[in-house]
């Protein structure tokens, strides 16, 4: 039945031009799994995560934040260019803080909303997530040319060519 409303609702969104439009997908059935109320919003670009204690940035690498809202376009980045990011986000202090890193995909996981799609994450935390985004994590695979990503539009990670580019947040805390 949750397939069928799906493709209904996909139909109902499609433009003229044969695209679906930017509408997240919720399936109200279930309960959120990353509701709103886990998370700190630190009034600086930053949320903090009350189950995992990280700290992560609320919008993506190239975007801008300005007082609750993530702005312009994000950038997208090799594997090896997004873990050179962590230097230089460190050196510039961003956001007051020099112990930025590239997340693993477990917790990139940890922020994926399972009631939601396209993104699948809770837009209320992450403003102006966009619902194609793609995002590289830390962790390699066993393949020395792969590490693993997680797709904001699916909310599934999946492992891609370290020579891809792909979208980056950071994040601190234990790892």
């Amino acid at each position: 039945m949750y397939k069928i409303i799906m493709i209904a609702l996909l139909i109902v969104l499609m433009g003229e031009g044969g695209y679906v439009s930017a509408a997240q997908l919720v399936n109200s059935s279930m309960a959120e799994s990353t509701p709103a109320e886990r998370f700190t919003d630190n009034n600086d670009g930053t949320v903090t995560d009350s189950k995992t204690a990280l700290m992560w940035q609320q919008c993506l690498i190239g975007q801008t934040w300005t007082s609750h809202s993530c702005g312009g376009s994000t950038t997208t980045y090799t594997w090896a260019e997004a873990l050179n990011l962590v230097d230089t986000a460190n050196t510039n202090n961003m956001h007051g803080y020099n112990d930025w890193r590239l997340p693993n995909v477990k917790e990139l996981m940890s922020i994926v909303e399972r009631n939601k799609m396209s993104p699948s994450i809770n837009l209320s935390v992450f403003y102006g997530t966009p619902e194609a985004s793609i995002v590289w994590s830390s962790s390699p695979t066993r393949t020395p040319t792969e590490a693993y990503n997680v797709s904001y539009s699916s909310g599934n990670f999946f492992p891609a060519a370290i020579s891809s580019t792909y979208e980056v947040r950071l994040v601190r805390g234990d790892d």
